[in-house]
């Protein structure tokens, strides 16, 4: 076999299989989240006012420390009539950090009303898979492995759902919405 027709034979299905994914990631960039230092991105998105339950996994592929600003990813219920009030965003749900002094851990905590409460910690090589859900007395509860915590979340409306990144390259994969 010739050189030429043996690079035919690997280039073109790797170079199909690239543009593909270069293609797919530009269709669906809120599955992944770049922010450099001091910088942070996230996506917006409405949901039914029904919704009840988001689940998927956060995975964080590299952190950008320093000083001043904070690695972290999020996946939050947001309420815009609470939002900027005070030191709360209007959100509550899962916030994970990375922590340059912990380098194989993620620190996890349910975000709620400018509070972070506590989950615990888990492997950061591994996906952070996650279930949030909301029930019509207010009560959120947020699932990591056997890890629960619960917040009571008072007169908050489900309008939008937001996902971001500070200071961080992350994944959110296989997102679920329902009610």
């Amino acid at each position: 076999m010739r050189i030429s027709t043996f690079l035919m034979i690997c280039l073109v299905p790797a170079t199909i299989v690239i543009l593909t994914l270069d293609i797919w990631l530009r269709e669906n960039p809120s599955l992944i989240c770049f922010a450099d230092y001091g910088a942070f991105s996230d996506h917006r998105y409405d949901i039914p006012s029904d919704t009840t339950r988001v689940s998927g996994d956060i995975t964080f592929w590299r952190g950008d420390y320093g000083p001043r600003w904070q690695t972290l990813s999020e996946v939050m219920f947001v309420d815009d009539t609470k939002a900027n009030v005070g030191d709360d965003c209007g959100c509550a749900g899962i916030r994970v950090y990375a922590y340059q002094e912990d380098p194989d851990w993620l620190h996890v905590y349910l975000r709620h009303d400018g509070i972070n409460d506590s989950l615990g910690k888990v492997p950061a090589r591994n996906p952070v898979t996650y279930q949030m859900t909301y029930d019509v007395s207010g009560q959120l509860k947020l699932e990591v492995g056997t890890g629960v915590v619960t917040a009571q979340l008072n007169d908050f409306h489900i309008q939008h759902l937001l996902t971001n990144c500070s200071s961080a390259t992350v994944s959110f994969w296989n997102t679920k919405i329902s009610s």
